[in-house]
């Protein structure tokens, strides 16, 4: 329960903030959007400031390359069209949390670091990923395919 209501206030955060940014959004429309009482998102969060945070990291990219690996089968051909179905949501469907922090970095500097590191981290998690295939002889550095 804890979990889904936790869920509920990122979403309805993720939502607001998108349409009226942050200074725009009130803990109050959030806790209503997502049907909580405001004191219980503060119980999650603490604050605004801290669920902001909050929504940027579980969009980012560690949160991605993580959940991305948890989801791999092993069958590679399946594992790569899982990664790119993935990166084509993240940005065509996810792409206001990027908008959302990158004009709140004035407000949130540690968000330029943020920002800066997502791509980065996916790129890791592909470099691992297709290391590991290249060891395992499943592809070739020179399959045009790939």
């Amino acid at each position: 329960m804890k979990n889904n209501t936790r869920t509920r206030i990122m979403q309805a955060a993720t939502q607001l903030f998108a349409e009226t940014g942050y200074a725009g959004t009130t803990t109050r429309a959030i806790a209503e959007l997502a049907g909580v009482n405001e004191l219980t998102l503060f119980r999650h969060f603490g604050s605004k400031e801290n669920l902001v945070r909050a929504v940027v990291d579980e969009f980012g990219g560690l949160a991605i390359a993580e959940d991305l690996e948890s989801r791999l089968s092993g069958d590679y051909v399946q594992d790569l069209t899982l990664i790119g179905n993935e990166l084509v949501t993240v940005l065509t469907e996810r792409n206001h949390i990027v908008r959302m922090a990158i004009c709140e970095a004035g407000r949130f500097p540690d968000f330029r670091q943020s920002i800066a590191e997502n791509p980065r981290q996916i790129q890791h998690f592909l470099t691992d990923y297709f290391t590991q295939l290249i060891e395992e002889d499943l592809i070739y550095p020179d399959m045009p395919e790939v």
